[in-house]
């Protein structure tokens, strides 16, 4: 029994679209998705803050039919993307917005209890692959970075993480200095410790 099968998709790619493709590890050399079911896409969305927490989808949304299947189709569309990227070449424009299109957006204001005025973006889910809008966007906005180069995957042999390095020097290594890092340093420290003895 895999022993990530209680625990949360990992969240910290610092970017939405990289957290869904992160919804797929390897660990102890196994393959393990954390979306195996619309239960588990729905914790997925709330730990994104796609929803909140007390959320619950209505039959007028179409309840939860369709959900998981949308989410892998939208997750393995963004891998895809980055794969191409990566290799230099243009990604699929036609279809990130055929999807940006599918999702009506208004503005408006809002005044804080301060009485700062802020300019909201709000989109109406009219169905239920709209409330997956901030992920297509963040998909959107990572085609158009010029520094595609600072989207990695985790230097660690049993990782296939992805991240947004945004740290000062771009020297980032890890998806997790706590897990992958603190691995790879032991790992080194036990081969110096090893040739020493």
């Amino acid at each position: 029994m895999n022993k990530l099968l209680n625990k949360e998709p990992p969240f910290f790619a610092d970017n939405l679209a990289l957290d869904l493709v992160n919804t797929v590890v390897y660990t102890n050399g196994e393959r393990f998705d954390f979306l195996q079911s619309d239960i588990d896409a729905i914790q997925w969305m709330r730990l994104a803050k796609l929803i909140p927490a007390d959320y619950s989808l209505t039959p007028a949304l179409g309840a939860e039919s369709g959900l998981l299947h949308y989410l892998k189709k939208l997750r393995t569309f963004i891998s895809e993307q980055l794969d191409t990227l990566k290799n230099g070449q243009k990604p699929d424009v036609k279809h990130i917005n055929q999807l940006l299109s599918e999702y009506p957006l208004f503005h408006y204001l809002e005044v804080s209890a301060e009485g700062e005025i802020h300019l909201v973006e709000q989109y109406i889910a009219k169905e239920l692959k709209s409330l997956f809008y901030p992920v297509v966007l963040a998909t959107a906005q990572l085609m158009t970075r010029i520094d595609i180069h600072l989207f990695r995957q985790c230097e660690h042999e049993d990782c296939i993480l992805w991240f947004e390095d945004k740290t000062k020097a771009h020297k980032r290594r890890w998806c997790s200095m706590a897990t992958c890092g603190n691995k790879h340093k032991v790992t080194q420290f036990r081969k110096r410790n090893a040739t020493t003895l």
